[in-house]
């Protein structure tokens, strides 16, 4: 079968589902140079070059709606982070791209799909045209038990995962049931390495006109410096005593796609503050220490009522032995609490929206779900199994530069791509 991958995880992956699926012909269309690297058997190509072969002229409006209609990481960055709607000139220059898009998948007869994440603007269109042309696709995503797993889907990721409905519905599946001794993460040296001559060959790229002119993430050394630093220095976190039972928040990343797009809140301050009106109205901070932590890559300022606490020591059973009710978007921390009774209140859209694992919020009916969770507690009845379900049945034992071929091949199977 002929294959096409789009912008791939920064790893390996992409080259081993190729090779194990048996793809004839290899096909990459990315929106750096750098991310070459990632498929060293692909035939390249490159959307800012091109998009160059459409003319504005074959931009019809049903293209145009086309785009304007789709939900990406890009365009909800722009309505929620930037405050304005899309632009004419990003609109053709998506629609161009849409509509190469669509005669690659049709001329070069692909069958099959790889997408790193399902919400890049050009991963969202894709899958689009992946939908009504009848194609499958596998959409790949960093693992929810890291640093050791990963996640590959024919749905999409996140809140569009199938996982929920799968599990709901009791479909069987075969069974991870590899003790995998798993050498490298996607923080290993040689991930390191790649990445970075990723940021090297973007940067020679951007020079010779290779980078898409929007791209999901600009990427730059002293960024990841800065983040290699701050993870040494939370090696020693400081613990927490509290004189209280404690109500506990992790915040999410304001660019992630699970505050973006799978929450209806537009940052992590309009987070805090609705969330601490509906502590000050049911007076909790009376009986209760109110505790936010922020996400690890996280280095912006917030403002807080004086009495709440801001921790940094980790999500371990140490600090959960303190906790009566954990409120989040949909923090992959989460999965600590799954592993405990411990209340979870998700005001997020999340795979984890299912009754006896965890209770959704609206905006609106927050305080009312605060109150009534935190009086009569919360049936937790099916968060081991859903747990055993995620790790052995959603998860791939896998990440960076280390895929057990054996569990590769379990998850196609499942997914009927071989």
């Amino acid at each position: 079968m002929n294959l096409l991958s789009l912008d791939p995880m920064y790893s390996s992956l992409h080259e081993v589902i190729a090779k194990e699926i048996k793809a004839k012909n290899k096909y990459a269309i990315l929106t750096s140079l750098g991310l070459s690297i990632y498929l060293p058997t692909f035939k390249k190509l490159y959307i800012n070059k091109v998009v160059g072969d459409i003319s504005s002229d074959d931009v019809d409006l049903g293209t145009i709606n086309d785009i304007k209609v789709n939900v990406n990481h890009f365009t909800s960055m722009l309505k929620k982070v930037f405050g304005r709607e899309i632009s004419e000139s990003e609109i053709y220059y998506m629609s161009k791209f849409y509509i190469f898009l669509r005669n690659f998948l049709i001329e070069n007869d692909i069958k099959i799909v790889l997408l790193h994440n399902d919400l890049r603007w050009q991963h969202s269109l894709c899958i689009q045209l992946c939908k009504e042309l009848d194609i499958k696709y596998l959409v790949t995503e960093q693992g929810l038990f890291r640093p050791f797993t990963t996640i590959i889907d024919n749905v999409g990721v996140n809140a569009f995962s199938n996982v929920k409905n799968d599990f709901l519905k009791g479909v069987g599946y075969e069974v991870s049931d590899l003790k995998c001794d798993i050498k490298s993460t996607h923080n290993s040296i040689i991930s390191y390495v790649f990445f970075s001559m990723y940021i090297f060959l973007s940067k020679i790229g951007r020079i010779f006109g290779y980078e898409s002119l929007i791209v999901h993430k600009k990427h730059s050394y002293s960024e990841y410096i800065k983040r290699f630093i701050g993870k040494n220095k939370n090696t020693k976190q400081k613990k927490y005593s509290f004189s209280k039972r404690v109500i506990f928040i992790p915040l999410q990343l304001e660019l992630d796609t699970q505050l973006l797009i799978h929450s209806d809140f537009n940052n992590n301050q309009e987070v805090i503050d609705v969330l601490t009106n509906s502590f000050i109205n049911l007076n909790l901070f009376e009986n209760y220490d109110i505790c936010f932590k922020y996400h690890p890559n996280d280095n912006k300022v917030y403002h807080f009522d004086n009495r709440i606490k801001i921790i940094s020591s980790p999500i371990d059973k140490e600090l959960l032995n303190n906790v009566d009710l954990v409120i989040s978007v949909n923090s992959s921390s989460i999965l600590s609490v799954l592993e405990t009774s411990i209340p979870l209140i998700t005001i997020g859209r999340s795979i984890y929206n299912i009754n006896g694992v965890a209770c959704y919020s609206t905006v609106e009916g927050l305080t009312d779900t605060i109150c009534k969770v935190l009086k009569g507690g919360m049936w937790t009845g099916r968060r081991l199994e859903y747990v055993n379900y995620l790790k052995r049945v959603y998860s791939l034992n896998g990440a960076g530069y280390d895929y057990p071929v054996e569990d590769i091949n379990r998850v196609l199977t499942n997914l009927n791509v071989r």
